[in-house]
């Protein structure tokens, strides 16, 4: 008997447990922003250029945002993240790149175009 109820504990516990982990899962996945067709256009930019190294790519993409008031750090070998910090905002974007293109995640017209003109 007293297995039996240890048993009963054990699957009651598991089953509620699992409820909540599922409440707090689906919870979390309903208040992520969903990311369509038309929102991925906003978030991502992908600027193709002439063929450059991938450390000659790194260093002019560091030199344009500093230039531009960007404070500029390495994050990855391929990616640098952007930061502006105004007087209503600060702005945080990733600039991932290879030899022949960048994205910046989240789209910023302002680093795109002085990127751009550069590049």
């Amino acid at each position: 008997m007293e297995k039996i109820l240890g048993l009963v504990l054990i699957i009651v516990y598991a089953l509620w447990y699992f409820t909540v982990q599922g409440n707090t899962s689906t919870k979390i996945a309903r208040d992520m922003p969903s990311v369509t067709q038309e929102s991925h256009a906003i978030v991502e930019e992908h600027v193709s250029h002439s063929e450059l190294s991938q450390n000659e790519m790194a260093e002019v993409i560091k030199k344009v945002g500093e230039e531009n008031g960007w404070i500029m750090t390495d994050f990855k070998s391929n990616a640098i993240i952007a930061e502006k910090i105004t007087e209503k905002e600060t702005i945080s974007v990733t600039v991932s790149f290879s030899s022949s293109s960048f994205d910046i995640i989240p789209a910023n017209d302002e680093l795109r175009k002085a990127l751009q003109s550069m590049l």
